[in-house]
């Protein structure tokens, strides 16, 4: 995947989460919940861990060493300096590892807080 469709990836899922829609989510068949002690709650999501998880690729609620891994397969992949030659395409992979970085230290500090 190039960094061209990766940024309309993201593009296109923070637009569609703006928006309520996201590709993570289940499909919903209108299927009523059984009630009482069967009932199963969801916990509540934070949007904006939920946009860090999405621009490391992985699911909401991963653990640290996910986390890492992840971070780490995309830097490996994104990196500036695989892009030397190409000014554009550089500029792009540097905006992308600065999102990829903070994504990757705020999940590390809320993960180290629970």
């Amino acid at each position: 995947m190039g960094i061209t469709s990766r940024l309309f990836r993201i593009v296109k899922a923070n637009f569609q989460r703006s928006r309520g829609k996201t590709e993570a989510d289940p499909i919903s068949f209108d299927i009523p919940f059984p009630s009482g002690s069967q009932a199963k709650s969801e916990p509540k999501r934070d949007p904006v861990l939920a946009k860090y998880y999405a621009n490391l690729e992985i699911p909401y609620g991963s653990d640290l060493p996910a986390v890492k891994t992840a971070w780490k397969k995309l830097m490996r992949k994104y990196h500036p300096d695989l892009h030397g030659t190409d000014s554009k395409r550089r500029e792009m992979a540097e905006t992308l590892t600065q999102g990829l970085n903070l994504a990757y230290k705020e999940l590390e500090k809320h993960l180290k807080s629970q």
